[in-house]
């Protein structure tokens, strides 16, 4: 029996049609690479999920534009996310919903406007991420976001590592929707998951 994790996925190796074809993809291009990795947060992994080069490929980019457009809110009135690896999801995910998105940077700019947000911000907004771990960046998105009185809808990743990202999200009241975790990539690298396929309606 599988149930619904706090990430908002499928739990149990059950996932959808979708999921399955992402993570395929990403495995196929060989975005999950084992050895000894130092993380952004400064940890160390026995694996590394290398996003941005694997949604440089633009058949996977585009499944993910297209799942997570299926998943956007209906009020949603744009995208946003932090440089560098959200953006071209952002953009591409915009494209297929028709919505304007936003970029957030990482830090002040010290010159022009000294925006960090630049693009088109609606009051709003979905924040999407390629890959959350201890949950940083998420955070410092939603902080800047809400800084600027933007009413953050949902929040987005292509792949959590379940390192701790939804529940420090959860404290902020916000849920993370994943598409993938780790796990049920790991599960489809060992030939494990079994297919959700979606009766009609759903």
């Amino acid at each position: 029996m599988s149930t619904t994790s706090s990430t908002g996925t499928i739990s149990d190796n059950d996932i959808g049609q979708d999921q399955l074809a992402i993570a395929e993809s990403l495995l196929a291009a060989g975005a999950v690479q084992f050895g000894e990795f130092t993380l952004t947060s400064g940890r160390k992994s026995s694996y590394y999920v290398n996003m941005k080069a694997a949604l440089a490929e633009p058949r996977l980019l585009k499944l993910v534009a297209l799942a997570l457009r299926a998943r956007l809110p209906p009020q949603a009135g744009c995208l946003a996310g932090m440089e560098l690896g959200a953006v071209p999801i952002a953009v591409a995910v915009a494209l297929e919903a028709q919505l304007p998105y936003a970029m957030v940077r990482k830090a002040k700019r010290t010159h022009g406007t000294g925006s960090r947000v630049e693009g088109a911000l609606s009051q709003e907004v979905v924040i999407v991420e390629d890959v959350a771990t201890s949950g940083g960046s998420l955070i410092e998105t939603l902080d800047v976001l809400e800084s600027l009185e933007a009413d953050v809808l949902a929040c987005f990743v292509v792949v959590d590592r379940e390192e701790g990202a939804a529940e420090v999200l959860s404290k902020r009241g916000h849920t993370l929707q994943a598409l993938l975790t780790i796990s049920q990539i790991n599960a489809v690298k060992d030939g494990l998951t079994e297919q959700k396929v979606p009766t009609r309606g759903s």
